[in-house]
Protein backbone atom coordinates (compact mmCIF):
# COMPACT_ATOMS: atom_id res chain seq x y z
CA UNK A 1 0.00 0.00 0.00
CA UNK A 2 3.05 2.70 0.38
CA UNK A 3 4.08 4.16 -2.20
CA UNK A 4 8.13 4.23 -3.11
CA UNK A 5 9.51 7.89 -2.11
CA UNK A 6 11.67 9.66 -4.48
CA UNK A 7 15.05 10.15 -3.57
CA UNK A 8 18.16 7.56 -3.15
CA UNK A 9 17.27 4.60 -0.86
CA UNK A 10 19.23 5.82 2.30
CA UNK A 11 19.81 2.90 4.48
CA UNK A 12 22.34 4.00 6.40
CA UNK A 13 21.90 5.36 9.91
CA UNK A 14 23.10 8.90 10.76
CA UNK A 15 25.52 9.03 13.32
CA UNK A 16 24.32 12.62 15.33
CA UNK A 17 21.39 14.39 15.45
CA UNK A 18 20.17 15.83 11.93
CA UNK A 19 17.01 17.23 10.47
CA UNK A 20 15.22 16.32 7.24
CA UNK A 21 11.97 16.12 5.71
CA UNK A 22 9.36 13.21 4.07
CA UNK A 23 6.25 13.66 2.51
CA UNK A 24 3.94 15.70 -0.44
CA UNK A 25 4.63 19.15 -1.42
CA UNK A 26 2.04 21.18 -3.47
CA UNK A 27 5.29 21.98 -5.95
CA UNK A 28 6.35 18.77 -6.37
CA UNK A 29 4.43 15.82 -8.26
CA UNK A 30 5.34 13.05 -5.75
CA UNK A 31 6.61 12.28 -2.18
CA UNK A 32 9.80 14.60 -1.41
CA UNK A 33 12.44 13.60 1.07
CA UNK A 34 15.76 14.89 2.25
CA UNK A 35 18.49 14.23 4.93
CA UNK A 36 16.28 10.79 6.26
CA UNK A 37 17.44 7.83 6.34
CA UNK A 38 15.15 4.52 5.48
CA UNK A 39 15.15 3.06 8.76
CA UNK A 40 12.82 6.12 9.99
CA UNK A 41 10.92 6.71 6.57
CA UNK A 42 9.95 3.07 5.76
CA UNK A 43 7.75 2.58 9.44
CA UNK A 44 6.93 6.11 8.96
CA UNK A 45 5.40 5.82 5.55
CA UNK A 46 3.83 2.63 6.19
CA UNK A 47 1.90 3.88 9.76
CA UNK A 48 0.59 7.03 7.60
CA UNK A 49 -0.36 5.27 4.30
CA UNK A 50 -2.06 2.86 6.78
CA UNK A 51 -3.65 5.53 9.18
CA UNK A 52 -4.87 7.57 6.11
CA UNK A 53 -7.06 4.69 4.22
CA UNK A 54 -8.30 3.78 7.32
CA UNK A 55 -9.47 7.13 8.49
CA UNK A 56 -11.06 8.03 5.02
CA UNK A 57 -13.10 4.80 5.44
CA UNK A 58 -14.16 6.20 8.90
CA UNK A 59 -15.19 10.03 7.86
CA UNK A 60 -16.49 8.86 4.36
CA UNK A 61 -17.34 12.18 2.69
CA UNK A 62 -16.18 14.27 5.48
CA UNK A 63 -12.89 13.51 5.03
CA UNK A 64 -11.15 15.58 2.59
CA UNK A 65 -12.57 18.67 5.01
CA UNK A 66 -11.12 17.41 8.08
CA UNK A 67 -7.73 16.49 6.48
CA UNK A 68 -7.58 19.86 5.24
CA UNK A 69 -8.81 21.56 8.25
CA UNK A 70 -6.36 19.24 10.61
CA UNK A 71 -4.00 21.44 12.86
CA UNK A 72 -0.08 21.16 12.67
CA UNK A 73 0.77 18.62 14.99
CA UNK A 74 3.97 18.58 16.82
CA UNK A 75 5.61 14.81 18.26
CA UNK A 76 8.26 13.31 19.96
CA UNK A 77 8.88 9.84 19.11
CA UNK A 78 10.78 7.30 21.11
CA UNK A 79 13.75 5.37 19.93
CA UNK A 80 12.52 1.94 17.83
CA UNK A 81 9.03 3.18 16.37
CA UNK A 82 10.78 4.75 13.32
CA UNK A 83 14.11 3.68 13.48
CA UNK A 84 16.31 3.44 16.34
CA UNK A 85 16.93 6.90 17.30
CA UNK A 86 14.51 9.40 18.69
CA UNK A 87 12.45 11.65 16.63
CA UNK A 88 10.84 15.05 17.01
CA UNK A 89 8.81 16.75 14.28
CA UNK A 90 6.05 18.79 13.22
CA UNK A 91 3.62 17.41 10.94
CA UNK A 92 0.76 19.33 8.34
CA UNK A 93 -1.91 18.13 6.50
CA UNK A 94 0.20 18.71 2.58
CA UNK A 95 -0.44 17.55 -1.40
CA UNK A 96 0.94 17.13 -3.86
CA UNK A 97 1.06 19.08 -7.47
CA UNK A 98 -1.64 17.05 -9.03
CA UNK A 99 -3.68 16.29 -6.18
CA UNK A 100 -2.96 13.42 -4.19
CA UNK A 101 -2.93 14.04 -0.56
CA UNK A 102 -0.02 12.73 1.89
CA UNK A 103 1.28 15.07 5.07
CA UNK A 104 4.54 16.66 5.09
CA UNK A 105 6.84 16.21 7.97
CA UNK A 106 10.16 18.39 9.27
CA UNK A 107 11.44 16.10 11.84
CA UNK A 108 15.09 15.64 13.87
CA UNK A 109 17.18 12.39 14.38
CA UNK A 110 18.19 12.44 18.10
CA UNK A 111 19.63 10.22 20.43
CA UNK A 112 18.01 7.17 21.91
CA UNK A 113 18.47 8.63 25.58
CA UNK A 114 16.14 11.86 25.13
CA UNK A 115 12.83 11.31 26.71
CA UNK A 116 9.73 12.47 23.91
CA UNK A 117 8.08 14.60 26.86
CA UNK A 118 11.02 16.54 27.90
CA UNK A 119 11.28 17.41 24.12
CA UNK A 120 7.75 18.56 24.62
CA UNK A 121 8.49 20.71 27.64
CA UNK A 122 11.73 22.07 26.85
CA UNK A 123 11.88 22.64 22.85
CA UNK A 124 9.11 24.98 22.47
CA UNK A 125 11.46 27.69 20.24
CA UNK A 126 12.72 24.71 18.18
CA UNK A 127 9.12 23.15 17.00
CA UNK A 128 7.86 27.21 16.58
CA UNK A 129 10.90 27.21 14.42
CA UNK A 130 9.85 24.13 12.78
CA UNK A 131 6.51 25.06 12.37
CA UNK A 132 7.05 28.29 10.55
CA UNK A 133 9.15 26.36 8.23
CA UNK A 134 7.25 23.88 7.13
CA UNK A 135 4.26 26.14 6.49
CA UNK A 136 6.82 27.81 3.75
CA UNK A 137 6.90 24.53 2.05
CA UNK A 138 2.86 24.67 1.25
CA UNK A 139 3.39 27.62 -1.59
CA UNK A 140 2.64 26.91 -4.75
CA UNK A 141 5.60 28.33 -6.15
CA UNK A 142 7.80 26.88 -3.57
CA UNK A 143 11.82 26.91 -4.47
CA UNK A 144 12.55 23.36 -3.75
CA UNK A 145 16.11 23.37 -3.75
CA UNK A 146 16.22 26.27 -1.56
CA UNK A 147 13.83 24.61 1.27
CA UNK A 148 15.13 21.35 1.56
CA UNK A 149 18.69 23.54 2.61
CA UNK A 150 16.83 25.70 4.66
CA UNK A 151 15.40 22.58 6.47
CA UNK A 152 18.69 20.63 6.44
CA UNK A 153 20.58 24.18 8.02
CA UNK A 154 17.99 23.73 10.77
CA UNK A 155 19.41 23.05 14.26
CA UNK A 156 18.47 19.89 16.34
CA UNK A 157 16.60 21.18 19.49
CA UNK A 158 18.84 21.57 22.51
CA UNK A 159 18.62 19.79 25.71
CA UNK A 160 19.59 19.28 29.33
CA UNK A 161 20.90 15.78 30.21
CA UNK A 162 18.01 13.31 31.03
CA UNK A 163 18.61 11.17 34.33
CA UNK A 164 15.80 8.19 32.72
CA UNK A 165 18.69 6.33 30.71
CA UNK A 166 20.32 6.15 33.89
CA UNK A 167 17.73 5.03 36.00
CA UNK A 168 15.88 3.11 33.68
CA UNK A 169 17.31 -0.59 34.28
CA UNK A 170 16.78 0.75 38.23
CA UNK A 171 14.29 -1.28 40.16
CA UNK A 172 14.47 0.81 43.79
CA UNK A 173 15.05 4.71 43.99
CA UNK A 174 16.00 6.71 46.55
CA UNK A 175 14.94 10.65 45.68
CA UNK A 176 16.24 12.79 48.60
CA UNK A 177 13.31 15.12 49.43
CA UNK A 178 13.31 18.45 51.76
CA UNK A 179 9.74 20.30 51.17
CA UNK A 180 6.89 19.91 49.31
CA UNK A 181 8.12 22.27 46.22
CA UNK A 182 11.02 19.80 45.73
CA UNK A 183 8.37 17.09 45.94
CA UNK A 184 6.30 18.92 43.27
CA UNK A 185 10.02 19.17 41.13
CA UNK A 186 10.44 15.11 41.75
CA UNK A 187 7.27 14.20 40.14
CA UNK A 188 8.07 16.17 37.10
CA UNK A 189 11.81 14.68 36.93
CA UNK A 190 10.43 11.29 37.38
CA UNK A 191 7.44 11.36 34.91
CA UNK A 192 9.40 10.39 31.43
CA UNK A 193 10.34 7.92 33.56
CA UNK A 194 7.30 6.41 34.89
CA UNK A 195 6.02 7.08 31.25
CA UNK A 196 8.36 4.60 29.78
CA UNK A 197 7.64 1.92 32.64
CA UNK A 198 4.14 2.32 31.40
CA UNK A 199 4.43 2.23 28.08
CA UNK A 200 7.85 1.25 26.71
CA UNK A 201 8.22 2.73 23.74
CA UNK A 202 6.25 5.95 23.63
CA UNK A 203 5.22 9.07 21.31
CA UNK A 204 3.65 12.48 22.51
CA UNK A 205 1.69 14.81 20.44
CA UNK A 206 0.48 17.79 21.25
CA UNK A 207 -1.69 20.60 19.43
CA UNK A 208 -2.86 24.06 19.75
CA UNK A 209 -6.03 23.07 17.86
CA UNK A 210 -7.88 24.07 14.96
CA UNK A 211 -11.54 24.29 13.61
CA UNK A 212 -12.68 21.00 14.82
CA UNK A 213 -9.59 20.37 17.78
CA UNK A 214 -9.28 22.08 20.59
CA UNK A 215 -6.10 22.17 22.11
CA UNK A 216 -4.84 19.33 23.27
CA UNK A 217 -1.18 16.53 24.20
CA UNK A 218 -2.08 12.78 23.49
CA UNK A 219 0.37 10.10 24.63
CA UNK A 220 0.24 6.62 23.27
CA UNK A 221 2.17 3.19 23.67
CA UNK A 222 3.89 3.57 20.52
CA UNK A 223 2.54 5.64 17.28
CA UNK A 224 -1.31 6.66 17.42
CA UNK A 225 -3.47 3.44 16.72
CA UNK A 226 -4.80 2.97 13.11
CA UNK A 227 -8.58 3.55 14.30
CA UNK A 228 -7.41 6.15 15.80
CA UNK A 229 -5.92 8.16 13.87
CA UNK A 230 -9.61 10.22 12.11
CA UNK A 231 -9.38 11.79 16.01
CA UNK A 232 -6.32 13.40 14.76
CA UNK A 233 -8.24 15.02 11.57
CA UNK A 234 -11.35 15.66 13.04
CA UNK A 235 -11.62 15.36 16.92
CA UNK A 236 -14.33 13.54 18.40
CA UNK A 237 -11.53 11.94 20.93
CA UNK A 238 -14.30 9.29 21.95
CA UNK A 239 -15.66 8.00 19.15
CA UNK A 240 -12.58 6.65 18.07
CA UNK A 241 -11.77 5.21 21.18
CA UNK A 242 -9.38 7.83 23.18
CA UNK A 243 -9.99 7.82 27.20
CA UNK A 244 -9.90 11.80 27.60
CA UNK A 245 -8.10 12.47 30.73
CA UNK A 246 -9.25 15.40 32.76
CA UNK A 247 -6.49 17.05 33.80
CA UNK A 248 -7.01 19.94 35.68
CA UNK A 249 -8.99 17.19 38.07
CA UNK A 250 -6.14 14.73 38.12
CA UNK A 251 -3.90 17.73 38.73
CA UNK A 252 -5.88 18.52 41.87
CA UNK A 253 -5.91 15.21 43.00
CA UNK A 254 -2.27 15.18 43.12
CA UNK A 255 -1.48 17.99 45.13
CA UNK A 256 -4.35 16.65 47.38
CA UNK A 257 -2.03 13.74 47.96
CA UNK A 258 1.04 15.59 47.68
CA UNK A 259 -0.43 17.95 50.63
CA UNK A 260 -1.14 14.44 52.88
CA UNK A 261 2.95 13.41 52.88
Amino acid sequence: MSTDPVGPQDTSIPSGPCVGFYGKLPARGDFVQRNLPRSFIDPWDNWLQEALAGSREQLGEQWLRSYLTSPVWRFALSGGLCGEQVVAGVLIPSVDRVGRYFPLAITALLPDAVEPLVLAEQARSWYESVESLILQGLEDDLDFEQYATEVSQLAAPQLSESIVEVAANKQDWCCPVTDLTTLRQLRATLTPLLLRRAFGAYSVWWTQGSEHIAPCLLLCSGLPAVPGYAALLAGQWERWDWWVVPLATAATKTDDLLGEL
